[in-house]
């Protein structure tokens, strides 16, 4: 059995919740008064079988507030809450930091690291510079693990396999998501990655949008255009056009989404190499950090991230 330590908890982001239920299964009284309807009403609806994951247990738990760990505990299962993250060092196998706010993830996740225990950390890793070089050896050992669910949704399953058939050859993405560039857009730029690993990103330009919107050229030509909505636009969308068509996706199955994630992460922890390319992982938070800095109308060059 994998014992795995979950951290943390950031305003608006249910992870601790749906990550712990889908790993150790959930209570369906406490989870109902959780105050997470959209999570436990997916739950309710997924296949029984697919609720809860054979050889992985979520065993402790600790946030910044002891009353929020109780209730996750209750709601998850969860057998133990800590009172500090340093509490669970020696009684678990890995972590999963399911904070979305990247300033906190270095913090958290370096003492794990440096101790030898495996880490999955919540969309986006980090955007600085200093930190990112600090978690490239983690990501090429098959120590550590970040992405967004949307690299393995669903959604966009026959399309991996079919794409060249459904489109033929890509020309551009546009796409469109709830929130804003730093946090949001690495939704995107995974989902992109999990069909087409190979694009390289070339140039960043922020456009004048009343969205936070940025054109992005790849090699061979292809572009990439993401618009971020803001917090009032739930809405997380893909089309992709080709020279023979055009594949338009609407994403909504966060739990086939998440459940898949955290396989992949099973699956690193077991076999002890990358599950994601770490060279993917590396450009996606580099091309974050420089669309971050990017001014209006500002279009800037990047070579071949990551490699």
């Amino acid at each position: 059995m994998i014992r795995v330590g979950m951290l943390g908890f950031s305003s608006g982001n249910g992870h601790p919740f749906s990550f712990s239920a889908i790993i150790n299964g959930y209570d369906r009284v406490h989870f109902s008064q959780s105050g997470w309807p959209g999570i436990f009403n997916y739950l309710e609806k997924a296949n029984p079988s697919e609720v809860g994951l054979e050889g992985m247990e979520i065993t402790h738990i600790w946030t910044q507030e002891a009353s929020l760990s109780q209730q996750i505990s209750r709601a998850c299962r969860i057998q133990n809450v800590v009172s500090s993250p340093e509490k669970m060092l020696q009684d678990v196998d890995a972590i999963i930091i399911a904070r979305d706010d990247f300033e906190t993830h270095y913090p958290l996740a370096q003492p794990f690291l440096n101790a030898g225990l495996s880490v999955f950390i919540d969309k986006p890793l980090t955007i600085e510079t200093r930190e990112l070089e600090y978690f490239r050896p983690f990501l090429t050992a098959g120590k550590l693990m970040s992405t967004s669910g949307l690299r393995y949704c669903t959604e966009l399953d026959k399309f991996r396999r079919n794409k060249e058939d459904m489109i033929g050859n890509l020309i551009t993405v546009q796409c469109a998501v709830v929130n804003d560039w730093c946090k949001y857009g690495i939704h995107m730029i995974d989902a992109i990655q999990g069909v087409y690993p190979e694009l390289q990103y070339k140039s960043i330009k922020k456009l004048s949008s009343k969205a936070d919107s940025y054109d992005i050229k790849c090699n061979n030509g292809v572009n990439i255009n993401i618009h971020c909505l803001g917090r009032d636009a739930p809405v997380f969308f893909l089309a992709f056009i080709g020279t023979k068509g055009v594949a338009e996706f609407r994403i909504i199955d966060n739990f086939g989404a998440f459940r898949r994630t955290m396989l992949q992460f099973q699956n690193q922890l077991s076999c002890g190499e990358p599950s994601i390319s770490p060279e993917l992982t590396i450009s996606a938070m580099e091309l974050l950090k420089v669309g971050n800095n990017a001014r209006v109308g500002e279009k800037i060059e990047l070579g071949m991230l990551g490699q």
